[in-house]
């Protein structure tokens, strides 16, 4: 079983790092050792592979200012797909051309001044939302009442209980 230390060595190790968990216990130091000769290991590549991975890692191809480093590969796409994706950076608009959104786009101010007046609106269109939550609650209690006394009528039609009332009422044993 791993100690605290040796599962925090292990998990934060990282090939030619120098640790003093790695000089004072053993396990840990034959671990690292291990996982520094795994990692000089060079596999080999089937030619192809190596070529197409040389093709597209090669620095010199790389455009000043694109995000990577080397030209992302090309994946082929459906005709349709191509020509219509093709058709849509034509028509597209420089940065220049764009029209500037508002400024109550743009302003976190203005957007908690909406949110309050469209707040205060739909308050006076539906009323007073706390009535309604009173009403809605009340209309549920009594059809919770209504379907409870339904059930009671259907269970023990001869004797009546109140619903609110904790006393169990007479036992029915199963036919």
């Amino acid at each position: 079983m791993l100690s605290w230390a040796c599962r925090r060595f292990r998990a934060r190790f990282a090939p030619g790092a120098d640790h003093l968990h790695r000089r004072s216990c053993l396990a840990c130091e034959a671990y690292a050792a291990a996982v520094e000769r795994a990692a000089r290991v060079r596999l080999p590549l089937p030619e192809r592979l190596r070529s197409d991975l040389a093709r597209i890692a090669d620095p010199r191809e790389a455009r000043p200012g694109s995000v990577l480093a080397f030209p992302a590969p090309q994946i082929p796409l459906p005709g349709g797909l191509h020509d219509r994706l093709r058709a849509m950076s034509q028509t597209a608009r420089p940065a220049e051309l764009r029209p500037v959104l508002p400024v109550w786009l743009r302003s976190p101010r203005y957007a908690v001044a909406a949110s309050y007046l469209l707040t205060l609106l739909l308050g006076a269109a539906f009323g007073n939302p706390v009535d309604r939550g009173v009403k809605a609650a009340a209309s549920l209690t009594a059809r919770v009442e209504q379907v409870w006394r339904q059930t009671e009528e259907m269970i023990s039609p001869n004797q009546t209980r109140d619903p609110r009332s904790d006393a169990p009422g007479p036992a029915r044993r199963s036919p």
